[in-house]
């Protein structure tokens, strides 16, 4: 019996070291993004208007890291709050609480840092942030409006806001660390490249996670994309309004595609 017991507990100790070497391993090598890049990026008018843009109205990070009055439609963003983070999402996968993104906060990060983090998903300390933030999609992103994002986030007023550090449930406290991926920046098409710009417009700003149908466990469907068709209540109440508005009879010019981009 006490042969037994010894054997018994050799296994468990063994068991016990290479599963604690494995996940000593795992937590080493991930997330693999390397390095934040060396980068000072200059702060030109052109820049932060390109960046306010894009923060605002594309990759509307400004959304989801400022302060919303659901009290109103669409909850709008409370003036004076934009970029000082906090706002509570609870999930199944844990409860989330967007950084301050002000220079209250990111003073001390380099831009690079700040690079990595919207493109990698990877903060300041190495840790794997969450893709509730759209990492993923912004990693396809150009480097001059990745940059351009920065220079306007070191534009905002500077607010004082210590926000509660995110809580991501097991097991996916250790799966997050192997989403982030290594940014390889493409230039930006052309604008006068009408459909490699709208392309590359309608990725960024991810068009696609609403107009895609998805299955049961939240996968886009194959062949589906830009398909449509995603049941939403809000939106049937706004097309059954909008049949009972009184006709209006107005000539309103069409768009019409340049010949080039029509071919």
């Amino acid at each position: 019996m006490k042969r037994f017991l010894k054997i018994l507990g050799g296994i468990v100790l063994a068991l016990v070291v290479l599963i604690g070497g494995g996940l000593l391993y795992f937590i080493s090598a991930f997330p693999k993004v390397g390095a934040a890049a060396n980068l000072k990026i200059e702060l030109t008018p052109e820049k932060i208007a390109r960046g306010k843009y894009l923060a605002n109205h594309v990759s509307v990070c400004i959304d989801c890291h400022s302060t919303r009055d659901f009290n109103y439609y669409a909850g709008p963003i409370v003036p004076g709050t934009e970029g000082k983070g906090g706002m509570e999402f609870p999930d199944a996968a844990g409860t989330f609480y967007p950084r301050n993104l002000t220079p209250a906060a990111l003073g001390n990060w380099t831009d690079g840092e700040i690079v990595r983090a919207i493109v990698s998903g990877v903060d300041k300390d190495g840790a794997a942030l969450f893709p509730m933030m759209p990492y993923p999609i912004a990693n396809q992103m150009a480097q001059d409006d990745v940059e351009a994002i920065v220079a306007y986030l070191r534009t905002l007023p500077p607010i004082q806001n210590a926000v509660p550090k995110s809580k991501i449930n097991f097991p996916l406290n250790l799966i997050v660390r192997t989403i982030p991926q290594p940014y390889h920046p493409q230039p930006r098409p052309p604008a006068s490249d009408t459909l490699a710009y709208g392309k590359y417009m309608s990725t960024i700003s991810g068009c696609q996670f609403c107009h895609t149908p998805i299955d049961d466990k939240g996968q886009p469907l194959p062949n589906m994309d830009f398909a449509g068709g995603m049941a939403e209540e809000d939106l049937n109440a706004i097309y059954s309004y909008l049949r009972t508005v009184k006709p209006v009879s107005h000539e309103v010019e069409k768009f019409s595609a340049p010949e080039a981009a029509s071919q």
